[in-house]
């Protein structure tokens, strides 16, 4: 029946559809034919939906895979968007729902495609940038300018990028009697015009060549006599990474450890020859912080319905449980009328912890509000105090006045959320956690410091980045900290983690003072 649904609905919005029963036989096709778009069960007999997302990302890494699950498990979905899927639909699912998520998963992929048949343009180019560099006679330019030539039609490559091309023979012509100083000013000029950062590598590796971007996203100033580069040690790290990897990879702003930079390789080549490396950097922060907070929405939603749907289903037997128990309470019997307080307690103790949690899972709108920051941590302490009972830890906060800040309910309660969980699973048996605020002059801190184990140095730099955890498997999908970074961009609030292994972790969140 889902089959037949999503057949009618996606062939009604103009796809050629081809559908299948069975999921080996689906397997099989896709294996023999790429597809725009693969939209697939989960929990099917024999091949499940993840090993469909896995084969068809091996066999035609560009097409985009939709998941369908009638069952939101989170963990299972994860999993699927780690093996490559690009998006996920519950069932029952509506029409227009299906729609949108199907175009946007096409358009996700035609920009890819675009983006790499664009990035071929751009390391075809810089490698002509350095071929026709070493060039000594105009001969040599000219044979060396029709074989890229060929290599760019055959793309086929834009008319801008030809015309690029044809630009960059005709100015080697022109400096073959230049000198080397002259020359590769002229290099670095063309790569300055480029929007990405852009890195020429010698075949020894070494940076003789930096674009303005790229000098601009690493902090690097002026080139060292003789024209040479030094780059910062985690950049030249992740470039030996990378290249091990695939030429692709992503790495911290060294200037701004909250920007995320991607990292493009492209080996630069001639006649089995190795004549360089183009490094390309990409600022892709807004484009991963927009992703996650896509997923973020859809698992807020998904995780929204589930309370809501448990709250209203235990309310009922709640509320008979307090009828009953109220009427004990004139009970002749002093030990069942102590009784009937307690129970009457845990039941009014329940019915709130649900009143409290929904405006956490509420969505997150533009409209800006002031919230009380102390009701905040306040709301979360009574939330979690069952948890750090158990554990026995020790608690201490400390609420300097009044504390308003800009933002919504649930997303304040979702940073203050996020950190106290964290510090509370970082703890063992018997060790503290301290919650403050302090109002500064237009701002408003929020600390909060655990005495557990504390982080390793080394990861401190990955603690953001999307589905990276320190927690064993299953205790933790590893968005908390990612999700908290979103929200306090969006705010305007600087995010500060300080840890030592053993000693634990502080992590201080400066808001802008509401005005």
């Amino acid at each position: 029946m889902v089959l037949s649904l999503l057949q009618e609905v996606l062939t009604r919005a103009g796809f050629d559809v081809a559908a299948h029963g069975d999921s080996k036989q689906a397997l099989a096709e896709i294996q023999a034919r790429e597809y725009d778009c693969v939209v697939t069960d989960i929990w099917m007999p024999e091949v499940t939906g993840l090993d469909i997302v896995r084969h068809t990302k091996e066999r035609w890494p560009d097409t985009p895979v939709v998941l369908v699950t009638g069952v939101p498990d989170l963990q299972t979905v994860i999993e699927g968007m780690r093996l490559g899927a690009s998006d996920f639909v519950l069932k029952p699912a509506y029409e227009q729902q299906i729609r949108h998520v199907v175009n946007r998963a096409i358009e996700r992929a035609q920009l890819n495609r675009s983006l790499r048949v664009s990035n071929q343009e751009l390391s075809l180019l810089l490698e002509a940038s350095g071929s026709l560099a070493i060039c000594e006679s105009a001969t040599a330019v000219h044979a060396c300018h029709d074989e890229l030539r060929g290599r760019l039609i055959a793309l086929p490559a834009r008319a801008e990028a030809i015309a690029t091309l044809d630009n960059i023979a005709s100015q080697v012509l022109v400096r073959i009697a230049l000198s080397k100083d002259e020359e590769q000013a002229k290099l670095g000029a063309l790569l300055d015009s480029h929007p990405a950062g852009l890195i020429y590598l010698d075949a020894a590796g070494v940076p003789v060549v930096v674009s303005r971007r790229a000098r601009e996203l690493l902090g690097l100033g002026a080139a060292e006599p003789g024209g040479r580069w030094t780059l910062p040690p985690q950049v030249t790290q992740a470039i030996q990474e990378v290249t091990s990897q695939g030429g692709r990879g992503e790495i911290r702003c060294p200037t701004d450890p909250a920007r995320l930079l991607k990292l493009d390789l492209g080996p630069v080549n001639r006649e089995g020859r190795h004549l360089g490396t183009v490094v390309s950097l990409n600022d892709v922060t807004h484009d991963r912080e927009r992703d996650l907070q896509l997923f973020m929405t859809a698992r807020l939603a998904t995780i929204g319905e589930i309370v809501s749907g448990l709250s209203h289903e235990l309310n009922n037997p709640l509320a008979i449980i307090s009828g009953y128990a109220s009427e004990l309470l004139d009970h002749k019997d002093p030990e069942v009328v102590d009784f009937s307080r307690r129970i009457l307690s845990a039941a009014n103790r329940c019915s709130e912890l649900f009143k409290r949690m929904l405006p956490l899972l509420s969505p997150v709108t533009d409209d800006k509000t002031h919230v009380d920051l102390n009701e905040q941590c306040r709301a979360v302490v009574e939330v979690f105090e069952g948890r750090m009972s158990e554990k026995k830890l020790r608690l201490e906060t400390a609420f300097d006045g009044i504390a308003p800040v800009p933002g919504q309910v649930g997303e304040i309660r979702e940073v203050v959320s996020a950190l106290v969980l964290n510090a509370i699973d970082a703890l063992e048996e018997g060790q503290s956690i301290a919650i403050r605020t302090t109002r500064l002059d237009g701002r408003v801190r929020l600390t909060i410091a655990d005495t557990g184990h504390g982080i390793p140095r080394e990861l401190l730099a990955r603690i953001f980045d999307p589905f990276f955890t320190t927690k064993p498997v299953g205790r933790g999908t590893g968005l908390g900290l990612t999700l908290v970074h979103s929200i306090c961009s969006r705010l305007g609030a600087r995010l500060d983690v300080d840890s030592h292994v053993g000693e634990g972790t502080t992590v201080t969140v400066d808001f802008p003072a509401a005005a």
